[in-house]
């Protein structure tokens, strides 16, 4: 199986590379160092991959729109955004395009093999600090996360991502370790939100979402 490294610096493509071969020796590393490239090697190597990692500012590279391209142009592998960037904007815009999880480039080798052994399980990775962040809101608010820019929750936004990959609402439950009727109050806010009638007609519209 292949993982595909889409990073324009060379130490960090290196330093992913290492441990992902030292831990996983089977797989294949592809590297690139643009967007376009990446695109192209995922169209090409899209039945082998197991991960995608895109660095969210590489060249040829425009944060929400590549995002969406690339989890577009391989639904079926999961896209992990790399970035120099820890803003919780930034987090919640990549999950809500489609990222299964977001990797700081300041996160310790145990963070980086953590959050690809929860991708890879079907799982979303948000960075601690952006999940502590967001429960403190909470607790100051008694209310959920701030919404991003679709008016949606941040667990909205998850529950929306397992939604993009046909994930079921028990699936869904289990995924994230909450109730299946938490799911289900969190599809019908979704829909009441979007503005839409079913789960199809959500993903559609928050793909479309600028």
């Amino acid at each position: 199986m292949k993982v595909l490294i889409a990073d324009d610096h060379p130490l960090v493509r290196n330093g992913l590379k290492a441990v992902l071969v030292d831990f996983t020796p089977d797989v294949e590393v592809v590297e690139v160092v643009d967007f376009p490239h990446a695109l192209q090697q995922a169209e090409r190597y899209r039945e082998d991959l197991m991960l995608i990692l895109l660095d969210l500012t590489m060249p040829g590279a425009e944060r929400s729109t590549s995002v969406r391209l690339m989890v577009r142009q391989c639904p079926a592998v999961p896209v992990v955004v790399l970035s120099g960037s820890e803003e919780t904007g930034d987090v919640r815009m990549s999950l809500a395009c489609g990222a299964a999880g977001y990797i700081p480039k300041s996160s310790a080798t145990p963070i980086v093999l953590s959050a690809r052994r929860l991708v890879l399980a079907g799982g979303i990775y948000v960075p601690p600090a952006v999940l502590a962040a967001e429960n403190d809101t909470r607790n100051d608010r008694d209310a959920t996360p701030a919404p991003d820019r679709t008016g949606l929750t941040g667990r909205q936004v998850e529950v929306l991502t397992l939604m993009r990959r046909g994930k079921s609402n028990k699936e869904i439950a289990r995924v994230l370790g909450i109730a299946e009727s938490t799911v289900k109050a969190h599809v019908s806010g979704i829909l009441k939100t979007l503005r839409v009638t079913s789960r199809a007609k959500a993903v559609l519209a928050s793909e479309n979402a600028p």
